[in-house]
């Protein structure tokens, strides 16, 4: 099992400044599928494949998903495991291949156990901070197919040394100052997107979020 901390930001970029951030940097295709978690096939692969995983453990997983990154053969298959959270959340993976990969495939044949889709480009960009001997790298998404022209941003990172705040002003000074953060937000988790059919309706839905998020009385 590893811990997963990251942030997340919503990109205002446009085509120019885009392309300016992402010179000499090569992409990485990523496709993503869903899988629907109450399916009593998709149950019996996590215990095939994640056999050191507890009952209990089990229990506070809210994701499972297959990945394929890049093409051709140099492509490679995960499949993946999140509990719950929104900035630190327990990840388990496994890399597919032969008879486990040929399973999976067969498992999301099926669209009883299919729960979305999604579709992206992947940009890794090394960028360092003053006083750190480790730098950081931003992940910068871009989407295709039903949300196509959705950019977003991750930093996974070490809270023993790197501060928010830190990943923050890397966001906003060196990659885009209108950057939205979205890590708390459910609607930006790709396990949702994976289920929007448009950009506009993912609008509507980050715009009930929002509303929904002010009618909660502070205390």
């Amino acid at each position: 099992m590893a811990k997963e901390v990251e942030k997340k930001f919503k990109l205002i970029l446009n085509g120019d400044e885009l392309n300016q951030i992402l010179t000499e940097v090569k992409g990485k295709r990523i496709e993503q599928t869903y899988l629907k978690l109450d399916s009593s096939e998709v149950q019996q692969a996590i215990q095939k494949n994640f056999p050191e995983v507890t009952a209990e453990e089990l229990g506070n997983i809210k994701e499972a998903r297959f990945r394929q990154k890049g093409e051709g053969e140099k492509a490679k298959f995960f499949f993946t495991l999140k509990s719950g959270g929104q900035m630190s959340r327990d990840e388990y993976e496994i890399e597919l291949d032969g008879e486990n990969l040929k399973d999976i495939r067969s498992l999301l044949a099926s669209e009883a156990n299919r729960n979305g889709e999604v579709f992206k480009t992947r940009y890794e960009i090394s960028k360092s901070i003053l006083g750190k001997d480790q730098p950081l790298v931003v992940e910068i998404d871009v989407y295709d197919g039903a949300i196509k022209g959705l950019l977003l941003a991750e930093i996974e990172f070490d809270p023993e040394q790197f501060s928010e705040e830190e990943i923050n002003r890397v966001i906003k000074e060196q990659i885009d100052n209108d950057a939205e953060d979205v890590t708390e937000s459910k609607v930006f988790k790709n396990k949702e997107l994976a289920k929007i059919k448009s950009l506009d309706e993912l609008q509507i839905k980050r715009s009930q979020e929002k509303e929904a998020q002010q009618k909660i009385p502070i205390r």
